[in-house]
Parts: structure tokens; C-alpha cells; sequence
């Protein structure tokens, strides 16, 4: 589950930083930089499903710890997607 964690917290970061690539990028350039972006942040969505499944299997001492980094992956990806939208929208 760790090395899952990490690997998406670092997708993640990814997004983040090209999202300001996209916001300047122009023409066909952008459209690549877009469904590049979009095809990252629906394999970030799949892990946090796996993860999801894996925090079940943890301990019940380190469950709810586990939990909660989760749901704060799954929250980024959220307003990752926010962000994708409205640079969409412009």
C-alpha cells in the first residue's frame, strides 16, 4: 500500500505542475498537454480505488490512519479535476 500511496501522491504532484504547463500552452500543443493531463489524473483515480480496497486490509491500529491519507489523495485528484475543467472552460 505504501509504495501505491507514494507513487500517487508523486502523480499528484505531476498534474499539479503541468496544469500551469497547460494553462500557457496554445494550439495543438495545449490539446496533447490536455488528454496527456486527462489520461494521468484517470490513473490517479484508479489507484485511490485500489487504495481504497487496500486500507480495508490494513491493521485495525493503522486503518484509520490510512484512511485519512486516502481520502486527502482523493480530494487533490478532486480539485485536480476542478482545475482541469475550468482551465477547459477558458
Amino acid at each position: 500500500m505504501e509504495n501505491l500511496y507514494h507513487q500517487t501522491n508523486r502523480q499528484i504532484q505531476e498534474v499539479q505542475a503541468s496544469l500551469g504547463s497547460l494553462e500557457r500552452a496554445r494550439g495543438e500543443d495545449a490539446n496533447a498537454l490536455e488528454h496527456h493531463t486527462n489520461g494521468k489524473i484517470d490513473v490517479i483515480i484508479k489507484n485511490c480505488e485500489r487504495l481504497d480496497v487496500l486500507v480495508n486490509k490494513e491493521q485495525p491500529t493503522r486503518r484509520a490512519n490510512a484512511k485519512l491519507r486516502v481520502d486527502q489523495l482523493k480530494y487533490d485528484c478532486q480539485h485536480l479535476q476542478a482545475a482541469l475543467r475550468q482551465i477547459q472552460h477558458r
